[in-house]
């Protein structure tokens, strides 16, 4: 609970228009740079830990237990997707057991909780404690990636606000870290919170969905709310009867301000090394993205 944040140095190889670097951090601190939630907390290789969170929500609990186990998924080695769709399909635990790997551990623990004659509810409730409370999470971040995209999509800046919008602050007091002192924007401090967004000491922030998220009628809370009906939930459905599946939401600041304590690089032939650092809870990978045009998990 005492981390800020992190340093990093990294090494982006065969860079094929190293010239292209300083254009696209000016290009950032001018547009604000989206502080997405990197791909690694949807899941490894199957990115469908959200998606199990959303089965969850809803309490349909086959539904989550046989996409975490079964849900085929593009990039996974090959005889082991093989074998997740005929498990897929048929939903043959004892061939599951049998055939699935040793190191998908959680996948067989799973597989045999049902056949000692558990029910799916009961064989995810023997998950560890941080893999239970992450299905919640990884949902939350699936709607505020989304959000967000939108919003850049709307706006086409990270520093543009309107009132009923939500903010975060700097602290810079040693290392700089986002406060998570969360404040709407109203009619009084609107013009305030504009000029401290183009300082780069303010962002603006989306909600991370819960049973106490407050919903008012700007943009961003309506927006979140789209993506809950779509996926036929309600805020009021994350007071899960379950502590671990229950979260009350929060916020997330949307840009990530990296250069407020230094951002360098360093270009040697057709590689790039880069040094920042982030506070806690950024992905590097989110921002190294952005330079390198493609994902990278």
């Amino acid at each position: 609970g005492d981390l800020m944040g992190n340093s990093f140095r990294v090494t982006l190889r065969s860079v094929k228009n190293v010239e292209s670097v300083e254009k696209t951090a000016e290009e950032l601190k001018k547009l604000g740079t989206p502080n997405f939630f990197g791909l690694q907390r949807f899941g490894s290789i199957r990115f469908v830990t959200h998606e199990v969170g959303r089965y969850i929500l809803r309490r349909d609990y086959e539904s989550a237990f046989w996409t975490y186990v079964a849900k085929p998924f593009e990039g996974e080695r090959e005889d082991v997707k093989e074998i997740r769709e005929i498990l897929w399909d048929t939903k043959d635990v004892k061939f599951g057991l049998r055939e699935l790997p040793k190191y998908l551990r959680y996948e067989r623990i799973l597989l045999q909780k049902l056949r000692e004659g558990k029910d799916e509810r009961s064989a995810l409730l023997t998950l560890p404690e941080n893999l239970k409370t992450m299905f919640i999470h990884a949902y939350q971040s699936y709607v505020f990636n989304s959000v967000l995209s939108d919003r850049i999509e709307e706006f086409g800046s990270l520093k543009v606000v309107e009132k009923g919008d939500w903010v975060d602050f700097i602290r810079s007091d040693g290392f700089y870290t986002f406060k998570a002192d969360f404040v709407k924007v109203t009619e009084h401090n609107v013009n305030r919170v504009r000029f401290l967004i183009e300082k780069r000491i303010c962002s603006p922030a989306i909600p991370l969905p819960g049973y106490e998220t407050p919903v008012g009628e700007d943009w961003t809370s309506q927006k979140v709310m789209e993506y809950l009906e779509r996926d036929d939930l309600t805020l009021q459905d994350f007071k899960h009867e379950i502590k671990d599946f229950s979260s009350k939401g929060s916020f997330r600041p949307a840009d990530l301000i990296f250069e407020h304590t230094g951002f360098d690089h360093i270009v040697k032939e057709d590689c790039v090394e880069f040094r920042f650092y982030l506070p806690k809870g950024c992905y590097a990978t989110i921002l190294l993205r952005e330079f390198a045009k493609k994902p990278l998990a």
